[in-house]
């Protein structure tokens, strides 16, 4: 049985700890079972992932975990540091989903060449400016407005580079693709309890944006920059992150 409707199917109406945690067992053992004979250090790339054409494509395999992530993930902080049978499934998902943006930020940097990546990282560096010691929260305008994708952190260095790289991959995306990016730096360190609402009053001066197109970026006119800052603001962006993007 696919592993996301394995999970619900087990946890039922229920959504009892135990039953979540069981639920989550009965899936590792599933999926460790699949591939017990498999040599991981070997073979994982070629199991979740194919080359086409030069660019790197999930497979099927790859999609199974990311859609268990997705009817999973919002019952994580449940098992915040946590050791176990269960556990086994949670982090192959997070160690393939940094395999990914791995090999898609190679197969980017390639496509862009020399300048399109320096070009790149200037926009990652530009966008750090606005927060100095605070934390940057990376957005992106869609047809739903905007859309928290990111927040760059001091700490946690190794997730923090995964992080960075999954940004360069987006950025990357919208360059060629066209949009509008906002960065912007929250309240700092020890004031992370002060109101969203306060804190964008706070440090509304620190605002960046851009516009990207055409496989490049330019920062977006005083006009621009407010009506995207109109509507970053009355969102309560840190329940949505904490709530909506959550890592394992």
């Amino acid at each position: 049985m696919y592993l996301s409707e394995q999970f619900l199917d087990k946890v039922g109406s229920d959504f009892s700890m135990e039953s979540i945690r069981q639920a989550v067992r009965i899936c590792s053992r599933e999926f460790l079972n699949r591939y017990r004979e498999m040599d991981w250090e070997r073979d994982a790339r070629a199991l979740f992932f194919y080359e086409e054409n030069g660019e790197v494509r999930p497979t099927a395999q790859f999609w199974e975990l990311m859609d268990f992530w997705e009817v999973f993930r919002e019952f994580s902080s449940l098992f915040a540091g946590e050791k176990g049978e269960e556990m086994e499934l949670l982090h192959t998902v997070r160690k393939i989903d940094q395999m990914y943006h791995c090999l898609l930020n190679g197969s980017i940097v390639k496509r862009l060449g020399e300048e399109g990546r320096n070009r790149l990282l200037e926009l990652c560096r530009d966008m750090e400016k606005a927060g100095e010691d605070r934390t940057v929260r990376i957005f992106f305008r869609g047809s739903r407005g905007m859309g928290l994708v990111y927040e760059m952190q001091e700490d946690r260095e190794k997730e923090r580079q995964i992080g960075q790289l999954a940004l360069q991959n987006r950025l990357a995306e919208a360059m060629e693709t066209g949009g509008m990016a906002l960065a912007y730096a929250g309240a700092e360190k020890e004031n992370r309890g002060v109101k969203q609402e306060e804190a964008g009053r706070a440090h509304s001066g620190n605002a960046r944006g851009y516009v990207l197109k055409k496989g490049d970026w330019s920062p977006c006119s005083a006009e621009e920059l407010s009506q995207m800052q109109e509507e970053f603001s009355g969102e309560d962006w840190m329940a949505r992150f904490r709530g909506e993007l959550r890592g394992l």
